[in-house]
């Protein structure tokens, strides 16, 4: 929204729903003409990394109780096409 506010369009290969490493690397390198709107987004982007971060590690923590105490059932919704590459089985 940010970016819309200040007439930035997002370049064509990050133009999607998915923050790669790429994206966020051109949005930490953004250059703003007040040091107010720099300021907003690193916030907005130390935000998202202390989310992503903690999504991770709940996820890999859930992945690691379900293969201990459900390995079979685990295993058999990861072998269903399209749960095999679900964010919850895989993050």
């Amino acid at each position: 929204m940010q970016l819309l506010y200040f007439g930035i369009k997002v370049p064509e290969p990050y133009d999607n729903d998915h923050w790669s490493h790429g994206f966020r690397g051109w949005l930490d390198d953004m250059v703003f003409q007040y040091p107010i709107a720099k300021a907003s987004l690193d916030s907005r982007m130390r935000y998202f990394r202390f989310v992503d971060e903690d999504l991770r590690l709940v996820s890999n923590q859930l992945r690691a109780y379900c293969r201990k105490h459900f390995k079979k059932d685990y295993y058999l919704l990861r072998s269903i096409p399209g749960w095999g590459h679900c964010s919850l089985l895989n993050y």
